[in-house]
């Protein structure tokens, strides 16, 4: 049987909320073109820990460079949910192409 504690992690901790913490941590801290947007997020859940879950991120942005072309960058954000109901972010890398 799970505990309520459990319960409501599991209940906050979605792939959707990594996702959005994941694009909002790209966005305030590598955006800094104008024009540059986060196009998509890819969410893997890593390890088993129920109590604090932990996801990597793969967030994709694009910016324009002129008419006809767009500059991709991609970002690995790596988080884990925390027992005070916030989220850590752990690590943010640029991958490599």
């Amino acid at each position: 049987m799970l505990s309520s504690t459990t319960q409501t992690t599991a209940d906050v901790a979605t792939p959707e909320a990594a996702a959005a913490v994941a694009k909002g941590a790209v966005e305030r801290s590598r955006l800094k073109e104008r024009d540059a947007k986060v196009v998509a997020v890819t969410v893997k859940r890593v390890g088993r820990v129920a109590e604090r879950p932990r996801y990597e991120a793969d967030v994709v942005v694009e910016a324009p460079l002129g008419p006809h072309s767009i500059a991709r960058s991609e970002y690995l954000v790596t988080l884990q949910y925390a027992p005070d109901g916030k989220w850590d972010v752990e690590g943010m890398e640029t991958k490599p192409r």
